[in-house]
């Protein structure tokens, strides 16, 4: 098994207490950060329906590369690759990256070194339409009191003919419908699997919202906090994105605003989906505006 860079990312694991025990057992003395309790069931909607095992750092950091946030994700990493790659060429490792899922077949205490490795397999897509897949190792440790991702070693092996490829536009049928409260304004789309053959949705896409004129009003960014799953579509199956607008302070809005959700690489965009209102200035006129966009999560 040859040594692969850190910077291919990976999902949908579980955390909790059997890691907390482990971790006691190993490393009485670490000051643990990651010990909030977080469990991520496999279901009908997962690429791979195997049972996850427990683990804990490697699921912040892939989370945070789901959702973009590459200096996050970055901090997770041990001095041995740090010192080997800067953050702007960790980020850059992503460019042909969409989407990734990981199952963590086990996960083992290396009491020598006082760590925990984690066996993984890895389904990656890119933005070229290759689907790549990996199996291995990565290995939490401590360095200066904090857990740290010290080590990884992965291989690629073959990928089996039923993992479907990333959906397209033009294998959705889009609606949203709009919702408000308390001076914020919400919106849900809902896109439904219309091709002959399933599709994977995953992470969070690009979503900006538009006036009548077709010029930009805002543009999402992740909602922090909200796991990131992979969706599975079989034909006529649907997946709900959900949208939190508030404290306009811009001015009115020309025409109806509508949303336009694109997917990375060459997989176009879902546009001109209206049902969200406008939110009311809740600050001073130099208030900041928000769009918060959460993952896809099957409907």
């Amino acid at each position: 098994m040859h040594r692969y860079p850190l910077h291919r990312p990976v999902l949908r694991l579980a955390r909790g207490g059997a890691r907390r025990a482990l971790l006691q057992q190993l490393m009485p003395g670490i000051v643990m950060l990651v010990l909030s309790g977080l469990l991520l069931q496999a279901s009908a909607a997962s690429v791979a329906a195997a049972d996850q095992a427990p683990a804990g750092l490697v699921y912040d950091y892939y989370q945070a590369i789901d959702a973009r946030a590459f200096s996050i994700a970055y901090g997770y990493l041990g001095g041995r690759f740090t010192s080997e790659q800067s953050l702007p060429a960790f980020t850059a490792g992503f460019a042909d990256t969409v989407y990734d899922d990981l199952v963590v077949d086990a996960v083992e205490p290396d009491p020598i070194y006082n760590r925990l490795v984690s066996h993984v397999t890895i389904t990656a897509w890119h933005t070229d339409g290759a689907i790549l897949r990996f199996v291995g190792t990565y290995t939490e440790g401590s360095e200066g009191g904090a857990p740290k991702l010290v080590d990884a070693a992965l291989a690629e092996v073959p990928v089996s003919d039923d993992i479907p490829p990333l959906c397209d536009a033009a294998d959705l049928r889009a609606t949203m419908t709009g919702d408000a409260g308390v001076g914020q304004r919400y919106g849900t789309i809902t896109a439904t699997n219309i091709a002959a053959g399933p599709c994977v949705l995953g992470g969070v896409p690009a979503v900006n919202l538009r006036d009548g004129h077709g010029d930009r009003l805002i543009a999402g960014q992740p909602e922090s906090g909200v796991p990131i799953t992979t969706v599975r579509l079989d034909p006529g199956q649907g997946a709900t994105l959900d949208l939190h607008w508030s404290n306009w302070c811009n001015g009115a809005v020309t025409g109806t605003p509508n949303a336009t959700v694109t997917f990375a690489g060459d997989n176009g965009s879902l546009d001109g989906l209206t049902g969200i209102g406008v939110p009311p200035c809740l600050s001073d006129p130099a208030g900041t505006s928000t769009l918060r966009v959460k993952p896809w999560q099957m409907n």
